[in-house]
């Protein structure tokens, strides 16, 4: 009853409010305010507890980006947030929770027209985003926990028409997304470079690729083929990752992931995102050990267009039988059920 109560009472604040972006005028330049707050209602069915309500994100965001006639910006998100991943229940990140602090700041400055440079605490530019207001599907996939997610660096990016190219060094990820060995995540003065490029082939079709080299972490090659008709929006993602480091008891150093994305837009106010992932941990425990297929189906309304109602079913199955029981008990099973209902408001 009490957390029926409370969810009525996250669906009445959401609502409540009906603002749009807008600019904020500050002391020395006009910034742009965005952000978002959102609650979910988890249920587990591998859990011993299986069903708890948690607020996923509060999120504020400032930021100007630079142009050539105002060449130097910044950005600055601060917030708390958790992230799912497929596979079922909450982790929480080594930084963005339990204290209203930044998880994203930089400097960024265009020197000539279409040049930028970015330094600071930046964001991975390939991959899902981690704050879940800013993804189709409320839960992360599998592959999501040997990406670099954020990280302290510089990045120089070049807009070439219809291809995008970028290049920088940085410290590798700062932000440790799983509870385990940290897959991808290590903190600390290691040292990394990504290059990558994005670019339109004949205007139907969106093809992306990155390389991600980290000294003391995994290393991961990263392309996608998106394109769009109709009400249909469609992307295919491949990742291999090699470990420079192998766990205990693995028997290789590699790891691939395939992604299927999908979005119906039926109305303005209702889509149907659907996300399938294809995981070959390979024995070598990148991913847990995880061995199998898992698909995130995730219903959206928006009532409004800066707010959104949507429930996400969740299924997993891995061969390894790495799930727990209905008691908890890890190694029991072989599939997860997850069912995640998320209210959402974005100002």
């Amino acid at each position: 009853m009490k957390k029926s109560i409370a969810l009525v009472a996250v669906f009445l604040a959401v609502f409540a409010v009906n603002a749009n972006a807008g600019q904020l005028t500050v002391a020395n330049t006009d910034i742009t305010l965005a952000g978002g707050v959102s609650a979910t209602y988890n249920y587990v069915s591998d859990d011993a507890d299986p069903d708890e309500f948690n607020v996923d994100d509060a999120i504020v965001h400032l930021f100007k980006n630079p142009t050539a006639d105002s060449p130097v910006g910044g950005h600055l998100a601060f917030g708390t947030f958790r992230v799912k991943p497929v596979t079922g229940g909450n982790v929480v990140p080594d930084i963005g929770y339990g204290e209203f602090s930044p998880w994203l700041a930089y400097f960024s400055w265009m020197p000539v027209e279409n040049v930028t440079i970015d330094a600071g605490l930046l964001w991975h530019k390939f991959g899902e985003p981690p704050i879940t207001i800013l993804n189709p599907n409320i839960t992360r996939p599998v592959a999501f926990s040997a990406q670099p997610v954020c990280f302290g660096g510089a990045r120089v990016s070049i807009n070439a028409g219809p291809a995008k190219l970028y290049a920088g060094m940085n410290n590798g990820s700062a932000l440790g997304i799983e509870a385990g060995s940290g897959h991808g995540h290590k903190p600390g003065s290691e040292r990394a470079f990504e290059v990558g490029a994005s670019a339109n082939v004949a205007e139907t079709l969106n093809v992306a690729l990155n390389y991600f080299d980290h000294d003391e972490g995994y290393n991961t090659i990263n392309g996608s083929v998106g394109t769009e008709a109709g009400i249909c929006s469609a992307k295919l993602e491949a990742n291999y990752v090699t470990a420079d480091t192998q766990n205990a008891g693995a028997t290789d150093d590699s790891a691939t992931t395939y992604a299927l994305y999908a979005s119906f837009k039926f109305s303005d106010c209702f889509k149907l995102p659907v996300r399938i992932e294809l995981v070959d941990d390979n024995d070598s425990d990148i991913y847990s050990g995880y061995n199998g297929w898992n698909i995130a189906i995730t219903p959206t309304y928006n009532p409004t267009k800066n707010s959104f109602i949507r429930a996400e079913i969740v299924y997993a199955l891995d061969d390894n039988e790495v799930f727990a029981d209905d008691n908890g008990v890890a190694g029991q099973e072989d599939n997860r059920t997850s069912v995640i209902a998320e209210f959402g408001f974005l100002f």
